[in-house]
C-alpha cells in the first residue's frame, strides 16, 4: 500500500504504477445481493441452472459489479492522509473486455493518469485494471476521478 502524508503528493506520482490490490471472490452470494440492489436479474446471472445450461456454463457478474469493486481496490491500494474527504468526481472511461464467472477472484491494478490542483485541493484520474482468475484479458478498465478535498485554513 502507498501511504502518502497529502494528495498533493499524489503529484509527483503521475504515469506510475502504485499497487494491486487483494483478491475479491465475486460468488453467486455476491452477484445476487447486487442484483437485488440494482434490480438487475437478467438470468445471465441469477438463474444458475439455466446458465449452466449455456454456453458459458455458469453465471456471470454484472459489469457494474466489477466497477462497483473500484472504491474497495483504490483502498487497498492507497492512503491519503491530511484529507477532509475523498469525493467520486465521476468516471472518464469504462470498458468490460472479459467476463466473470461466478466464483472467480479479482483483483485490480492502479496508475495515477493525472493530478492536478483545484485551489487548495487535488483532482486525481486513475486507471484500475481489474483482472480475473483464468483470463489474459481484464475484466474491466476504469478511469475514476477523485477529488481530495483538503482541511481549509
Amino acid at each position: 500500500m502507498l501511504r502518502v502524508d497529502s494528495a498533493t503528493t499524489l503529484l509527483h506520482h503521475v504515469g506510475r504504477e502504485i499497487g494491486s490490490s487483494r483478491p475479491y471472490l465475486l460468488d453467486q452470494r455476491r452477484i445476487d445481493k447486487f442484483a437485488h440492489i440494482t434490480e438487475d436479474a437478467q438470468w445471465i446471472h441469477v438463474d444458475t441452472e439455466r446458465a449452466r445450461g449455456s454456453v458459458l456454463g455458469t453465471t456471470v457478474a454484472h459489469g457494474y459489479l466489477t466497477l462497483a469493486m473500484v472504491p474497495a481496490i483504490l483502498a487497498d491500494v492507497l492512503s491519503v492522509g491530511n484529507v477532509e474527504s475523498i469525493l467520486n468526481y465521476g468516471l472518464n472511461r469504462v470498458r468490460f473486455p472479459a467476463m466473470v464467472r461466478s466464483g472467480s477472484s479479482v483483483r485490480g491494478v492502479v496508475r495515477v493518469v493525472s493530478a492536478e490542483m483545484h485551489g487548495l485541493d487535488v483532482r486525481v484520474e486513475y486507471e484500475v485494471t481489474i483482472s480475473v482468475d483464468n483470463s489474459e484479458r481484464p475484466c474491466c478498465v476504469a478511469q475514476p476521478v477523485v477529488l481530495y478535498v483538503t482541511p481549509k485554513p
